[in-house]
């Protein structure tokens, strides 16, 4: 864990508190020194997975600490971890959510899946499996969905693979009866005109730096969200590099967008 943390923290909150910001959710990622948060989460598989969990325990009874001292409502136990939330270790999962739940009996805990580890969730539901899905209070996404576009007439009228998720979060909701949270989702703010759709990534220093992908992606895949009854509540990821909005028209997009939910 960052041996900064505590100071960070104080940092955060002290912004938070001046701003009027409302923090609902901690959602601690594994990283490693050298790579930061650049690492394939999905295939992380420790050697020795005793251990590791012992670690992250004390990880997370650290930031459920946090999130009662400072009011936060929900603890995200991990994100994109695909490997560690199989099957097998619904066990070591179970343990943590009772020890954070004995101390911490009104803190909220999901976990952060990537789309596949979504799906496989709702495999298990289907093959009578046990899942950790059915031991948190939300059952949440990290989606980036590409959305086609008309080369008609240039605007985006399409949707890609966008249903996909839809559909798995409709699943999700009548399989667990949980509400979903989106805990992440966003476009980059370089657009890709070679593709006949607006990917979510693009990270090609050569492509423009113009927002305009990006604007058009967030109209509709953050309205949409909005306006599914199963979602309540979308987290964009981030506000700096590589999904800054700040400085763009996406800015008053969102802005307008969340002003109607």
């Amino acid at each position: 864990m960052d041996p900064k943390s505590e100071e960070k923290f104080k940092r955060l909150f002290k912004m938070t508190n001046k701003y009027g910001i409302n923090v609902t959710i901690l959602k601690p990622h594994l990283m490693l020194p050298n790579f930061g948060d650049w690492i394939n989460r999905a295939e992380y598989s420790p050697t020795d997975t005793a251990v590791f969990f012992s670690r992250w325990q004390s990880i997370l009874l650290y930031y459920a600490n946090i999130c009662d001292k400072y009011g936060i409502p929900i603890l995200s136990l991990s994100s994109e971890t695909m490997k560690l939330t199989d099957e097998k270790y619904y066990y070591q999962w179970e343990s943590i959510v009772m020890k954070i739940k004995k101390k911490y009996p009104d803190l909220k805990l999901t976990i952060a899946f990537n789309m596949n580890e979504f799906n496989r969730e709702l495999q298990y539901f289907e093959q009578n499996k046990k899942s950790v899905s059915e031991i948190l209070e939300y059952t949440s996404l990290n989606m980036y969905p590409n959305i086609l576009r008309s080369r008609t007439n240039g605007k985006t009228i399409e949707r890609d693979n966008f249903h996909e998720f839809i559909n798995s979060i409709k699943k999700a909701k009548e399989y667990f009866g949980k509400d979903i949270l989106i805990t992440e989702t966003g476009a980059t703010a370089r657009s890709d005109n070679s593709k006949d759709y607006i990917t979510a990534i693009v990270l090609d220093t050569t492509k423009p730096s113009d927002h305009l992908d990006q604007n058009q992606w967030t109209k509709i895949v953050l309205r949409q969200l909005l306006n599914i009854n199963e979602v309540k509540g979308v987290y964009l990821w981030h506000v700096d590099y590589p999904f800054n909005f700040f400085d763009s028209s996406t800015f008053e997009t969102v802005h307008e967008i969340y002003s109607e939910s």
